[in-house]
């Protein structure tokens, strides 16, 4: 498996986009008034608070100036009047055009047969010569219209190329794959029926991902594209969409049945379908060992378990309390298979056609011929295979491969899977992150915990924000800049090899943020407390005797209660998952034995297949995380929120079955847009951190919303929910969920105060009719549960203690005594620092997936502002390279400035200084020919090793000859 993925830069457009003619025009009507609104709102922020807003278009700025003074003038009214009078006259003008959008729109939805506007991808920039006149003009894609994948079956199915690889061939993006947000349904539904056609090319709509489908969303390709023709090593033709679904056509799924007599059905759950194909749009790792040949798919474990329940009635909402059921079905190897140490030594997922799912190593060759004497097992067709004889390495589940019952068996699968030469990929592997911490749903759960046990369990948290400045390994952790730690950016790793940095005023300034952003997030129920974060797996010894022993309820090795990690110290530990809705704080019991460790080959945690736990904290087996705390603390408060706690228990909808058609995709797919959790969530906070304690109607409340959100989050797929909402089958639900949201959410989401409930508590009576207020008090231990923080945590000054020796910039430099090569040269690059500084966003699409992601983002900001950097340098002197610049800027910013800031010089150049500071202090050098770190053992010493001196010297030889051609041509 290769170590990084690569990725991709495709389209993507918004519908108005497709617009003509008349829709075009009212269109740019009504973005020309919300234009207009946005810049009057930042004219009334600003008169409102007497600073300058930043203007986002100057000539509607001046515009709306100039009106408001007229209006002003003319009325002898405030300015706030003015603008008053103005947005409501906006107001009207956008409802008004709205509509009339609306109705050309909808007109004839579905009928249309559609154009993508280019003028919506492409600007005109000009062409300047060196005296900055205009000599030509050159198209240019608009950063907005940039998103990036990562390598996935489908981005090498349709061999889409790298930023390098267009530059190559003269292309800016990849046109293949365009990918459309959607504002207007019945455009949408046009494409849906007919395609587009873009560049004299038509697209059709491929599919949507679950989340794609939250965020109204869907993925056009070329047709041209998926219609390629490729030849496997046989000699036979096939396309790159039949890769894509392993041959499975619609007409297949059409003609596939289920249920019987009247509740026979023909089909697929549409927006299921759609998923499991974007599957392929999954960033993975190419699986290298992986062997279609030594793969079974076999069934899954589904055991009855036993427990009280809490049972709602999904239709009148009547809560049953306490309910004892034996028949609890679950699935407790959902989304679970097994791979042999031998191939994988790590759990890990994966992701190849039709399949999604977590693999855990585990030795079940072993067992079925030492433990269960059999290595006999049936697929989940019913054939029997000997998995010894057939080197079975692999056993995924029907959970797994989510389109099994469209193949006749499992030979079929296989030789599609061959003839279309199909691939596996690997996207998570077990990591276990020690670091983790509380979040405020964790925590507002704890409603009646005391200040005193609240105040145990932050004490690490305020230990460690004391200590920040003045004790070295809590500062580095801070930072980042541990051994341990993995993908540290340029600066973290220089930390760690040059601790005098920690002297840098751009790194005390680092410093000072980090324990501010610390304490805000403390305050906002982000609290350290021992114990990991970690895959969750199911008892993998109990399922193989179910399957190589024929045993229907098999023991495994851990009963109800009990868990294994060999990552968590032995005893009680709390097993938390976000999002985190109802009262979810199962304790269990950490055990250990020889027969464990020997079977359970996992660092994560290993849950009883007989334990609720998978129904309390709604999680299923295919990669799904656990949050494990072992603080004594908070181990106690789980232990008392949790009596008289059951489980939720309420009836959900399977997903129903329909033939594809493009009319059935888009109804789907169009009741499915825009299903969201986030404001279910939000009315939980606010019941649990309302005045007045947590009583049984909290409680009903709570659980009504909980099984409700459930619904919303399986919407997409079962397009179900409940026909009564939890307020109206519990009007007093508006009078909690009518509240501000509670004040810690100005520490845990940056919202400002004035849109909070406030703090404090307002004492109120009423005599002779009148009310009173007599006034307001604090009582920190009646404050909701988080709210108790901003008291607790303590957010002291920071105090620097002398951690490291004095900083010499000159060893984070590429030679120990700088040379200027022109004075020109350093003012220019100076010069370009300052602007980069001021308009630094402009350089960046933050829209991008690169500058979202966590893992790229540091790389993506530092190319584009590198590019920028030596764009300006090289105009100056031809021969400067990024060396020079680098030094350059060291220079400027360590002795002519000494600058506080120094985020673009790390962002764009880190990697150049953290080679010098090796370079300099570890002797190290990087090789001439494969760029590996390596330690001389003379100064001219080039190379790592022989064979790298030996090609290093045929390229030389090689480069010679050819410049010498050139020469002679010449």
């Amino acid at each position: 498996m290769s170590n990084q993925l690569k990725q991709v830069e495709v389209l993507s457009v918004k519908t108005d986009s497709f617009f003509q003619g008349e829709e075009k025009q009212l269109s740019d009507k009504l973005s020309k008034v919300r234009q207009l609104k946005g810049e009057l709102e930042l004219i009334a922020q600003s008169i409102e608070t007497g600073k300058k807003t930043q203007y986002r278009n100057k000539r509607s700025r001046e515009r709306l100036i100039s009106l408001i003074s007229y209006l002003s003038n003319r009325h002898n009214t405030s300015d706030g009047q003015a603008i008053e009078s103005i947005m409501k006259k906006l107001i009207n003008r956008e409802k008004s055009l709205s509509k009339i959008l609306k109705g050309k729109v909808d007109g004839e939805a579905g009928n249309n047969y559609r154009l993508l506007n280019r003028d919506t991808i492409y600007y005109k920039k000009d062409v300047l010569d060196e005296e900055g006149k205009v000599i030509d003009q050159i198209e240019k894609v608009r950063a907005s219209r940039i998103i990036s994948f990562f390598e996935s079956l489908l981005t090498r199915t349709l061999q889409l190329r790298t930023s390098s690889e267009l530059v190559k061939d003269n292309r800016q993006v990849n046109d293949e794959v365009i990918v459309v947000k959607v504002f207007h349904n019945s455009v949408f539904e046009d494409l849906v029926h007919h395609g587009f056609e873009y560049n004299g090319q038509h697209y059709r709509y491929l599919s949507s991902s679950s989340g794609q489908l939250k965020t109204k969303k869907g993925v056009f390709v070329l047709e041209s594209a998926l219609n390629k023709k490729y030849v496997n090593e046989d000699g036979e033709e096939y396309t790159a969409e039949d890769r894509l679904t392993c041959g499975l056509t619609w007409d297949r799924i059409n003609n596939t049945s289920f249920g019987e007599g009247e509740n026979k059905a023909y089909g697929v759950n549409t927006n299921k379908y759609l998923s499991y194909l974007m599957l392929a749009n999954t960033s993975i790792k190419h699986f290298d060992k992986f062997n279609i040949d030594r793969v079974l798919v076999v069934n899954d474990l589904e055991l009855n378990l036993k427990g009280y329940v809490d049972y709602i009635d999904r239709d009148t909402y009547e809560i049953e309390k306490g309910v004892y059921k034996e028949d609890l079905k679950v699935n407790v190897t959902d989304g679970a298979g097994l791979v042999l140490p031998s191939l994988m030594k790590k759990p890990a997922q994966i992701r190849a056609v039709w399949t999604k799912g977590l693999l855990i190593s585990c030795d079940f060759l072993s067992f079925a011929k030492n433990v269960a004497k059999n290595t006999i097992v049936k697929d989940v067709w019913g054939k029997a295979h000997c998995i010894e004889k057939e080197g079975i390495q692999i056993l995924l589940t029907s959970s797994q491969l989510k389109m099994w019952k469209y193949y006749k068996d499992w030979d079929e699968f296989k030789e599609f899977f061959k003839k279309y030469e199909c691939e596996a990929g690997i996207c998570n592997e077990e990591k276990i992150k020690y670091d983790n911490c509380t979040s405020y749903q964790f925590l507002q759960s704890l409603h009646s915990i005391s200040n005193n046990d609240l105040t145990k369990i932050a004490e690490e948290t305020n230990k460690e924000i004391d200590l920040i400045g003045r004790d070295k390994q809590i500062t580095m952790s801070i930072l980042g800049a541990t051994e341990e730690k993995e993908n540290k950016n340029p600066l973290q790793e220089a930390l760690v090899i040059y601790n005098n940095l920690l002297n840098d005023p751009h790194v005390k300034s680092m410093i000072k943020n980090k324990k501010d952003k610390m304490v805000k997030s403390a305050k906002g129920g982000s609290l350290k407390v021992e114990g990991a974060r970690m895959f969750v797996y199911p008892d993998v010894y109990g399922w193989m005797e179910y399957l190589f022993q024929g045993i229907e309820e098999p023991k495994g090795l851990l009963s109800d209660g009990k868990v294994f990690s060999k990552s968590l110290n032995v005893g009680e530990v709390v097993l938390n998952r976000s999002p985190q809705l109802y009262i979810e704080h199962p304790v269990r019991d950490n055990v250990t034995s020889s027969r464990m460790k020997k079977w359970f080959k996992g660092k994560g945690i290993y849950v009883s297949n007989w334990d609720l736990a998978s129904r309390i904290l709604n999680y299923d087996w295919d990669g799904d995380e656990l949050d494990c705390f072992t603080q004594k603390d908070y181990v106690k408060a789980a232990k008392e929120h949790m009596k008289g706690i059951n489980p939720l228990f309420y009836e959900m909808s399977t997903a129903p079955v329909q033939e594809l058609s493009k009319a059935n995709i888009y109804n789907s797919v169009r009741l499915a847009f825009g299903a969201s959790i986030g404001t279910v969530s939000n009315k939980i906070t606010r019941i649990l951190n309302s005045p007045g304690g947590y009583d049984d109607d909290k409680k009903r409340a709570q659980a009504f919303l909980t099984m409700f959100n459930n619904f919303v989050i399986d919407y997409s797929k079962t397009l179900m929910k409940p026909d009564k909402t939890p307020e109206q089958a519990m009007p007093k639900i508006k009078e909690y969920t009518g509240r501000k949201l509670p004040h810690f959410f100005q520490y845990s989401k940056g919202i400002e105060t004035e849109k909070l409930e406030s703090i404090r508590y307002v004492s109120k009576f009423e005599r002779n009719g009148k009310k009173y207020i007599l006034k307001s008090y604090l009582n920190v231990e009646q404050l909701p549960t988080v709210n108790k923080l901003e008291y607790i945590i303590k957010g002291t000054n920071i105090y620097f203690r002398n951690l490291a020796n004095k900083l010499d910039h000159k060893n984070l430099q590429s030679v120990k005594v700088f040379k200027n090569l022109n004075q020109e040269l350093y003012d220019t690059v100076v010069k370009t620092y300052v602007d980069i500084n001021k308009k630094k966003n402009s350089l960046v699409n933050k829209g991008s997936v690169e500058y979202n992601d966590s893992k790229t983002k540091y790389e993506y900001i530092a190319k584009q502002i590198r590019d920028k950097f030596m764009t300006e340098a090289l105009k100056v002197h031809k021969g400067v390279t990024d060396e020079h610049v680098a030094d350059i800027l060291i220079d400027y910013l360590y002795t002519d400035k000494n600058a506080e800031n120094k985020n673009t010089l790390w962002e764009s150049f880190g990697e150049i200084i953290l080679a010098n500071i090796k370079k300099n202090l570890l002797n190290t050098k990087a090789c001439e020919q494969c760029g590996s770190e390596f330690n001389p053992n003379h100064k001219k010493e080039v190379y790592c090793s022989g064979n790298c001196k030996k090609e290093g010297v045929k390229a030389k030889a090689a480069e010679r000859k050819r410049r010498s051609r050139m020469k002679n041509a010449g």
